[in-house]
């Protein structure tokens, strides 16, 4: 009973992976939202099972789809660092929104940020611990004012045809949930800011920014952090 339970759970742990990864890749944000707690339910229940049910999930970092392989090594870390990481760096060679996934969970990792084992454990409600303000590296780098009230004029709700490079949206959405958790809301023609916290914190603020007006990212670079001024630069290079 226990092995077909077990079965269960990971086949729908990587069935919700490569749902996730598709309507992401189609930028179906209700989809990906849907897929991303099927895949933190069935992560919780594998734990809950134990040793046998940990072996399970960790076997797919193996998978052939490096989409699933990668999320089992994410999911996996902490259980098994050497084999997880392993298969992050197998993985990090992919192009594209894989890749870079692998590449931020790996960094995550070895900076201690890593907190995905943990956030799935909890009540899906639960926030992410997002620090309430971000340091700057010289005052002389804050967003100018103009800029800085174009901004904070934004909705927490804005038509996709109102965002600049809206063929990127689904890029920018993936970055930031893998920063600050999921702070996005998708609706049939509009994108919606919805934060984890009240008041938002500074970083998701910025993160809304950005997903919104990806064309002042340099702007928004000055304030944000060192991993989020480096995602904004990996981007741009591809512009």
């Amino acid at each position: 009973m226990a092995q077909d339970q077990i079965r269960r759970l990971v086949a729908t742990f990587v069935e919700a992976t490569k749902k996730h990864h598709e309507a992401t890749m189609r930028g179906e944000w209700r989809q990906t939202n849907a897929q991303a707690k099927r895949i933190a339910q069935a992560f919780r229940k594998i734990v809950e099972i134990g040793e046998s049910g940990r072996q399970a999930l960790l076997a797919e970092v193996d998978n052939k789809d490096p989409a699933v392989a990668g999320t089992a090594a994410t999911y996996s870390l902490k259980y098994d660092p050497i084999r997880s990481q392993a298969a992050l760096r197998r993985v990090a060679r992919e192009p594209g929104i894989i890749g870079s996934g692998a590449r931020q969970s790996l960094k995550n990792w070895e900076e201690g940020k890593w907190y995905l084992e943990q956030e799935a454990l909890v009540s899906d409600s639960a926030a992410k611990p997002i620090p309430q303000s971000l340091p700057r590296r010289q005052e002389a780098q804050a967003i100018d004012l103009a800029t800085r009230s174009m901004l904070q004029s934004l909705p927490h709700r804005v038509a996709w045809c109102d965002i600049p490079e809206f063929e990127r949206l689904n890029e920018r959405v993936s970055a930031m949930d893998w920063l600050y958790g999921d702070i996005v809301d998708m609706g049939d023609g509009w994108v919606g800011w919805c934060p984890n916290n009240e008041p938002p914190a500074a970083a998701e603020t910025l993160a809304w920014w950005w997903i919104a007006r990806p064309d002042l990212g340099n702007e928004i670079a000055k304030e944000a952090d060192e991993e989020f001024r480096e995602i904004i630069s990996d981007y741009m290079k591809d512009r």
